[in-house]
């Protein structure tokens, strides 16, 4: 199955290597952008952002709001048939919690 990951946390990063390890096509990692931590403030990418760059298989997105055209286009491209929201940080609008279909399968 095509599956397009939403999440940021670390608690998320066993979830995502899950559906790999059991044979789902990750098709793509939507996580939050890359933020200012700790004491020097550099900016640092989520923990999903970290294992999806080391697998180095999976395309991330992140933008700073998950919507818009252009958005939506990528996401139309990966083609996922379902989507999986760990923790990811925003309120997903209808257009973008619509957009899987497992009726064109």
């Amino acid at each position: 199955m095509r599956v397009l990951f939403w999440g940021t946390p670390e608690f998320a990063v066993p979830l995502l290597r899950a559906l790999a390890e059991e044979g789902h096509d990750v098709v793509g990692v939507v996580t939050q952008p890359d933020r200012p931590a700790g004491r020097g403030r550099q900016l640092r990418g989520s923990p999903v952002k970290g294992v999806a760059l080391e697998e180095g298989s999976y395309p991330v997105l992140t933008p700073e709001r998950p919507r818009g055209d252009e958005f939506l286009v990528r996401l139309r491209a990966l083609a996922p048939e379902l989507s999986v929201v760990v923790a990811y940080g925003h309120i997903l609008r209808r257009e973008v919690l619509e957009l899987p279909s497992l009726g064109s399968i």
